[in-house]
């Protein structure tokens, strides 16, 4: 839960703690807010310096927004009550991967907390076979008083004729705790989508194709996520420049960054190969299959527009005018050693 807010002259984002945002939705689009509450705690002092009342102890700071007014009430008191001062709501609310029709989303864990709970008991069971095998019961027999029997390193005892002492030791096949635990384990990186691999558990290294192929659930999962995150960034990023041209920060005016046109730029989640990556664009490009823009972009340039007029600007500096494309000049990408 992010909010964004104008304070000591800049912008900021702040983390919401999702126990204390309660939103209200849309009947007919749950991504839309209507309204926001957000409950907070707030100091004495605080109280008296910001809103001019006295607290005994800390209270309860309530807000609630709406895309036309803000209300704010400390306790019982009201102490603000007018028009939205940003003239819209500025929360961000990015859930989990949501069932159908709701805005909220499903906990990570909601599949492994199970498996969580039946690898904590295997292992208390496994703690106590350990510890029965490391300080094992006595086991008397035709002996009446053992109560004075020393237990330790070079005791003797003197035992009836007849009688017998043993250790408790474990007949028959003892149980396979430990290939149920590995079994328990399988299936929470399975359910959880987080292969062994990905917590460095590797008997060998990989290249960035294989590498990919190993880790390819966790892959997954984070493209999930993306789907989600990337048009909510967007959004925080479209509320920050308006908020920017509002209160002039930075010397910005209005409507100096309309449309406010954001993009998102993830950054490879596995190593790659960039001499392999480098070379596929170069045969792409020159067979004009895809764009000089577009190839930058896919090689992680942040701003491949500002970029490849720069490529122009040089070429004109250093003289080059001819057109032919790399692979006519024999150009081709070598990894620096």
């Amino acid at each position: 839960m992010l909010k964004v807010i104008y304070h000591g002259a800049r912008v900021r984002i702040l983390n919401i703690d999702p126990s204390r945002f309660f939103p209200v939705f849309a009947s007919d689009d749950p991504e839309q807010l209507l309204s926001v509450s957000v409950l907070s705690p707030i100091s004495p002092d605080e109280a008296s310096t910001n809103y001019q009342l006295g607290l005994a102890r800390t209270g309860d700071l309530l807000e609630t927004w709406t895309a036309e007014s803000l209300t704010v009430q400390v306790n019982s008191s009201v102490t603000f009550q007018g028009v939205n001062p940003y003239g819209f709501i500025p929360f961000i609310h990015v859930p989990n991967l949501a069932p159908p029709g709701s805005p909220w989303g499903l906990s990570d864990l909601e599949d492994v907390i199970p498996l969580n709970r039946e690898l904590d008991d295997r292992l208390s069971d496994q703690a106590d076979v350990i510890r029965y095998h490391a300080d094992p019961p006595v086991v008397f027999k035709n002996v009446r008083q053992h109560t004075d029997l020393a237990v330790g390193p070079g005791t003797v005892w003197d035992i009836p004729e007849n009688s017998d002492v043993a250790l408790l030791e474990w007949r028959g096949q003892p149980p396979a705790v430990q290939q149920h635990i590995e079994r328990v384990l399988r299936a929470m990186y399975d359910v959880a989508e987080t292969p062994r691999s990905s917590f460095g558990d590797t008997e060998q290294p990989f290249s960035g194709v294989a590498l990919e192929t190993q880790l390819q659930p966790i892959v997954q999962r984070t493209l999930r996520r993306r789907i989600v995150w990337e048009p909510a960034l967007r959004q925080l990023a479209q509320y920050c420049l308006m908020l920017a041209e509002q209160f002039n920060v930075g010397l910005a005016q209005p409507g100096q960054f309309a449309p406010y046109q954001v993009r998102v730029h993830w950054l490879p989640m596995l190593p790659r190969d960039d001499d392999a990556e480098a070379n596929r664009f170069i045969a792409l490009t020159s067979a004009g299959l895809s764009s000089h823009t577009r190839s930058m972009d896919q090689l992680g340039v942040s701003d491949p527009e500002t970029e490849l007029l720069q490529v122009q600007e040089d070429r004109e500096a250093l003289g080059i005018t001819t057109q032919a494309t790399p692979a006519e000049r024999g150009v081709r990408f070598v990894p620096p050693a």
